[in-house]
């Protein structure tokens, strides 16, 4: 009866998804269509889509997902980074951003872009509920003897997976911070340039996942959790000087979720705390923001940036300005193609998997633009900036306006690996999770990125856990074995 009574809930809960988005997208596309001619839709449109998106973090955690989890920040980031820049001009809040989505795009345009990620982010929710939706058997794991040894192999192999990639890590991070230091941002994308330059940054990435696995291992020792999670943070901040902000961000929200899942639960007075250093990494990004595009930066424009930065301008406007540029790339999208190309229907991800194979000798050269799409936007509009990936952007390159109802696809995904990394955390299964996290932080970056840049982390770093698990397992093993017949 319980079981009945639980998928009825369940089937209530995606009805009632599923007719308050199509009120929220007739709303939307009868605000965009009423006012094509000027911009006067822009404040009414983002304050509906400012009640579609928390109506998608509700309905999310009424599924049963956490307020804390992959498939929320990820939700929270698509919305932030595709809207940051439309909510202070709705507001008139000043832009300080370089790039100015609503000045430089016609509003044609816009309004296609502002309903593609409307009916995506519609899409998405709806596929991550679903997700949930489907219940889980749960064999939990309880035995503290079993618990034990399965934290200490995850420790080992982390340590392991650590060393790997450590050396690799410094050679990139103080190559960029050098480069930085005499040339400016865009010279440090020089270090990887070289071939084989991929596989050394998936070494160095394995470090990150490393100190993951260290942090899982040893959950049961606060202290040394603490000084290593503040250590790895420290690290990335000092990174993030060479202007390269991503990596960095998304290797500290993977800490600060297993911190605050598997180490110290978070009171109240953390969350103000947390608010508190959120306000200050905010100010630190815009720093770093205004100082990577100066060559030869010296002491005194560093201190000039930094206090205006911390204390003469607000680093969430300035935060939500920088990252709702990414519009753009969904605007150029919707400009270049189908009037330059066909969709490619999914190709370029199948492609895409192609990018785990080293690219030794410039093997997988012919498939780049497939990859990184935004390299087309040079050939065919001649456009000189340098835009970044969007997965909205992507979608729209392979299935045009078709694109957000793919967009569900990207939801089952978000969803099972957030639902698998919370199944892992409480069926105690380490390794697994210690897998899935890989996942994280590159999933969350998909917002600004291609779908490209997954494969090749994912596939390496999990064959290498599994490897070296292997082997710890086994060396274990053998000296139990030997322990215990001399006994």
């Amino acid at each position: 009866m319980a079981t009945k009574n639980s998928n009825f809930s369940k089937i209530i809960l995606l009805t009632s998804y599923i007719l308050f988005s199509i009120c929220i997208i007739s709303l939307s596309s009868n605000i965009v269509n009423s006012n094509s001619n000027n911009e006067n839709w822009i404040l009414q449109y983002v304050i509906v889509s400012l009640i579609q998106i928390s109506m998608s973090i509700i309905y999310i955690k009424k599924s049963g997902e956490e307020l804390f989890s992959l498939s929320i920040v990820f939700i929270i980031l698509t919305y932030i980074f595709n809207f940051g820049q439309l909510f202070m001009y709705a507001f008139k809040i000043k832009n300080n951003s370089d790039y100015d989505v609503v000045g430089w795009i016609p509003l044609e345009i816009l309004n296609k872009a502002c309903m593609f990620t409307s009916v995506s982010i519609t899409f998405i929710t709806l596929g991550i509920i679903i997700v949930w939706a489907k219940n889980k058997k749960m064999n939990i794991i309880c035995d503290d003897i079993i618990n034990k040894i399965n934290l200490k192999n995850t420790f080992r192999t982390g340590l392991v997976l650590f060393c790997i990639g450590i050396l690799p890590k410094f050679y990139i991070e103080f190559s960029k911070l050098q480069l930085h230091s005499t040339g400016g941002y865009l010279d440090t994308y020089e270090v990887l340039s070289f071939n084989g330059g991929g596989v050394l940054s998936t070494f160095a990435n394995m470090s990150e996942y490393g100190i993951c696995m260290l942090l899982i291992g040893l959950q049961e020792k606060k202290k040394v959790c603490k000084l290593l999670f503040l250590s790895s943070l420290f690290f990335e901040i000092i990174t993030m000087f060479s202007g390269n902000r991503a990596r960095a961000t998304m290797s500290i929200l993977m800490y600060l979720y297993i911190y605050v899942k598997l180490i110290k639960k978070i009171s109240m007075k953390d969350i103000i705390i947390f608010l508190f250093y959120g306000y200050i990494g905010l100010s630190f990004l815009t720093f770093i923001s205004r100082i990577r595009m100066q060559f030869n930066v010296n002491f005194a424009t560093l201190l000039n940036d930094f206090t205006y930065s911390f204390f003469q301008h607000s680093p969430i406007f300035d935060a939500l300005a920088e990252f709702g540029s990414t519009m753009l790339t969904l605007c150029y999208s919707i400009l270049i193609f189908p009037q330059y190309g066909k969709p490619t229907y999914g190709t370029n991800y199948l492609f895409s998997l192609l990018n785990a194979i080293p690219n030794i000798n410039g093997i997988l050269e012919g498939f780049r633009n497939s990859f990184e799409y935004t390299n087309l936007f040079k050939l065919y509009f001649k456009h000189p900036m340098a835009l970044g990936g969007s997965f909205l952007g992507e979608l729209y390159y392979n299935f045009n306006y078709l694109g957000p109802f793919f967009a569900i696809v990207i939801g089952f995904i978000v969803g099972y690996v957030s639902k698998n990394i919370n199944y892992s955390i409480k069926r105690k299964d380490w390794i697994r999770l210690s897998i899935f996290m890989i996942l994280f932080p590159n999933i969350l970056w998909l917002v600004r990125n291609y779908f490209s840049s997954i494969p090749r982390d994912f596939i390496w770093t999990s064959m290498v856990i599994l490897i070296i698990s292997f082997f710890v397992k086994k060396e274990k093993k053998l000296l139990y074995s030997v322990t215990h017949k001399m006994e």
